[in-house]
């Protein structure tokens, strides 16, 4: 993997194909010398609302998943299947 100012020459090669927000966003990691991606690390809530703590965080392929959010999936998902026989 290669980080902050390493990635200038490739990230080049994509930023014609970026939208406005994801081109300055981009360029704003590189000039504070932040690695690409470090925004979900700064997250403490799954989109759904739930907070991040050990007890309720899982870590699945270098995700985080939020464990109550994966409940609440395989409950729908089981009634779901109940209910179409």
């Amino acid at each position: 993997a290669i980080y902050g100012k390493e990635c200038l020459p490739v990230l080049e090669m994509f930023l014609p194909y970026f939208g406005e927000r994801r081109r300055e966003r981009a360029l704003e990691a590189l000039g504070l010398g932040m690695e690409i991606g470090t925004a979900n690390g700064e997250k403490t809530h799954c989109p759904q609302g739930h907070e991040y703590t050990e007890a309720n965080t899982r870590h699945y392929r270098k995700a985080r998943v939020c464990r109550v959010c994966v409940r609440d999936s395989n409950r729908a998902r089981r009634l779901k299947e109940l209910s179409f026989g």
